[in-house]
Order: C-alpha cells, then sequence, then structure tokens
C-alpha cells in the first residue's frame, strides 16, 4: 500500500474482481497499471478466484469502463476510499 494511505485527502479505488479465467485478470491488472498507479495487487489465498487491486486517485468510472471490455470477469465492485 502508498505510504500515504491514512493521510487527510488521500483518495484510492479499490477494485475487488472475480474470475475463473486468470490469463484475463493477468491482462487487465496489466492494463490497470499501465494507466494508473496501481499500489498493491493480491489473490485470495482462501478463494483463488478472488482478486483485489488498489489503485492511488479517483478512477472509479475510468476503471468500470476498462472491466466492462472484459467479459470473463464475473463479478466486480468498485470503492472510493477518502481519507478525511
Amino acid at each position: 500500500m502508498s505510504s500515504r494511505a491514512g493521510i487527510k485527502g488521500y483518495v484510492r479505488t479499490d477494485v475487488f474482481i472475480t474470475s475463473y479465467d486468470e490469463g484475463s485478470v493477468n491482462k487487465l491488472v496489466s492494463e490497470l497499471k499501465s494507466r494508473f498507479n496501481v499500489v498493491g495487487v493480491v489473490r485470495s489465498s482462501v478463494v483463488s478466484e478472488l482478486y483485489y487491486v488498489s489503485i492511488e486517485g479517483d478512477v472509479v468510472g475510468e476503471v468500470r469502463e476498462i472491466l466492462k471490455r472484459y467479459p470473463e470477469i464475473l463479478w466486480y465492485k468498485l470503492d472510493k476510499v477518502e481519507f478525511k
């Protein structure tokens, strides 16, 4: 995680993804890394189909549009986290 997390005014976008297609998830993560400042990627050790990506900034809309191009992503949740 970013060292700025927790500082007043810091904003990040958390992305939770479920997919059985690891290759598509890897392509998605690569695309996100090329466009945004990805500060963390984690694959669940309990449910191997669940992934978590943390991105600096409020990019919920942009990430939603990118996710629409990946039909292999079965489910996703986007959270904007803002430290006040």
